[in-house]
């Protein structure tokens, strides 16, 4: 199994975070390491526009930089998939070999467990969805809303049959952004994770810390 890891320069939410360092490790090195102890995972790819990444990357044993990520992959509104099938392209021009699943860990999840990556490999292979990705559970919603131009409450969804006990609504998954298995050639042709046979691997929320913001990060710094 192929590991891409992505690592733009650009972050808006929190500046150069996939460098910042959590527990005197940056978050990148983070992902780097997990990766390394996957022995499921043979190859490491990492995939950045950042100079700085490349030039330590670079210096780490059994992990790839092939090639500087094109400026159109790497602004704040670049799709990230296209940036997964740039990868993967170029290195089956390059190696003139066709790959037929890879795996996506993003630098932003620093607290993984090791055991969890092989499982969702295996996973994979058994049963040979479309894409497998990683999930945290999140409190369900009777209704969702949105604000309109005038700043009132609009519903956006809401169940059709309205339960008044919580306890009873279905569970609800959010994606944790731990890991993404796809297949290359259904990635190709639907470009989205999510079709009709994408499973969900369940994780514990001490390693669904996904980090955006200051405050994703203090909480991973406590965590970790």
């Amino acid at each position: 199994m192929i590991c891409i890891i992505p690592a733009r320069k650009g972050s808006k939410g929190l500046k150069d975070k996939n460098i910042k360092k959590l527990n005197g490790k940056s978050l990148i090195l983070h992902t780097i390491h997990t990766a390394k102890k996957c022995k499921s995972i043979k190859k490491i790819i990492v995939s950045t526009d950042d100079d700085r990444i490349i030039k330590k990357i670079n210096k780490i044993e059994g992990v790839d930089i092939p090639f500087k990520r094109p400026s159109r992959l790497s602004k704040d509104n670049s799709i990230a998939i296209d940036a997964y099938l740039h990868c993967i392209n170029f290195l089956e021009r390059k190696n003139k070999i066709k790959i037929e699943n890879f795996c996506v860990m993003l630098p932003t999840c620093p607290i993984r467990n090791p055991k969890d990556i092989e499982k969702t490999i295996k996973i994979f292979y058994s049963k040979k969805p479309d894409f497998l990705v990683s999930v945290k559970e999140t409190p369900p919603k009777e209704y969702i809303y949105v604000l309109d131009k005038k700043g009132y409450l609009k519903i956006l969804s809401s169940k059709k049959n309205k339960l008044f006990n919580r306890q009873e609504l279905d569970h609800t998954y959010t994606p944790n952004g731990s890991i993404y298995i796809c297949n290359t050639k259904k990635l190709k042709k639907y470009k989205t994770f999510f079709t009709k046979k994408t499973y969900c691997y369940k994780m514990d929320k001490k390693f669904s810390v996904d980090i955006d913001t200051i405050e994703d990060f203090n909480l991973a710094k406590s965590l970790i």
